[in-house]
């Protein structure tokens, strides 16, 4: 089963602590976990509530939709392997596709967006290097 791990952040200066805890107790039981906190806590001191609270509605939503994120956000994915889900950024003319959904990172990098839409659904396509995918 795949949880979000969720509680209050604002009371307790040791929340990095208590939800950390609770994450591993709940990988000991071999569920799948996101934790909001590991995410956040790599992310510049700039980010704003609104961003925060935005980046946990992506962890919290389970219809398994591709989402386009920033490239920022992308790299926080790309770094701490959360959220699970896939996701596709644009940076330097280049589409990037993460499918992050078993807890087991794929990541592509394609010169157009249409090949990487056909990576996402596992169709044949072409990435930036010229190898193809999905014969």
């Amino acid at each position: 089963m795949n949880i979000y791990v969720n509680g209050l952040i604002s009371e307790y200066t040791n929340y990095m602590e208590r939800f950390s805890e609770a994450e591993e107790k709940l990988k000991e039981q071999e569920h799948e976990v996101n934790n909001p906190v590991k995410v956040n806590a790599i992310l510049q001191e700039s980010t704003t509530y609104d961003q925060h609270i935005a980046l946990d509605n992506i962890m919290l939503d389970a219809d398994n939709e591709c989402r386009k994120v920033t490239p920022e956000f992308g790299k926080v994915i790309l770094k701490t392997l959360e959220p699970n889900g896939i996701f596709w950024f644009e940076e330097n003319n280049k589409f990037i596709a993460i499918d992050n959904m078993h807890s087991e990172m794929f990541m592509e990098e394609f010169s157009d967006f249409e090949n990487c839409q056909k990576w996402i659904r596992t169709e044949k396509c072409v990435d930036a290097n010229g190898y193809e995918h999905f014969d």
